[in-house]
């Protein structure tokens, strides 16, 4: 199946990439920075998946948007949309308030809150995850 992009942010270099990390303070997987070199981020056509809930049950979401990098974003301090750069969602997601595992980082979003997210560290380093915010463990409990 090919997967087309729509409405990607503007085209980035591999500086852009090491600028973002650095900031982010995450390695991209090579699979998460092809594809930003490539595509920036965008609306993808289609756009469902299939997935298994935590209770091993089918399910199904769509992703609304993949994330992207802002190059002329001169500081994380810059209020860009989480939904569409991805600086911006690691700041809200996991420096900001700390909601995500310390191994993910959002790269995507459903038009319901929840997040598609890769992992940048361990021992699912590239593997994509859906993070719905339904099942969000409480940090106080």
């Amino acid at each position: 199946m090919t997967v087309q992009i729509s409405e990607p942010l503007p085209a980035i270099k591999e500086r852009d990439l090491s600028v973002a990390e650095l900031r982010i303070g995450v390695i991209f997987p090579e699979q998460l920075q092809s594809f930003l070199l490539k595509t920036n981020g965008g609306r993808p056509n289609p756009n469902q998946f299939d997935f298994k809930d935590t209770q091993d049950r089918a399910d199904a979401s769509c992703v609304e948007w993949f994330t992207g990098i802002y190059a002329n974003n001169d500081t994380l301090a810059v209020p860009y949309s989480y939904e569409r750069d991805i600086e911006a969602a690691a700041r809200v997601f996991k420096i900001k308030e700390q909601r995500l595992p310390v191994e993910l980082l959002a790269i995507g979003r459903d038009g319901l809150g929840n997040l598609i997210c890769i992992a940048v560290s361990g021992v699912h380093l590239g593997k994509i995850f859906f993070w719905d915010h339904e099942n969000e463990v409480d940090p106080d409990e």
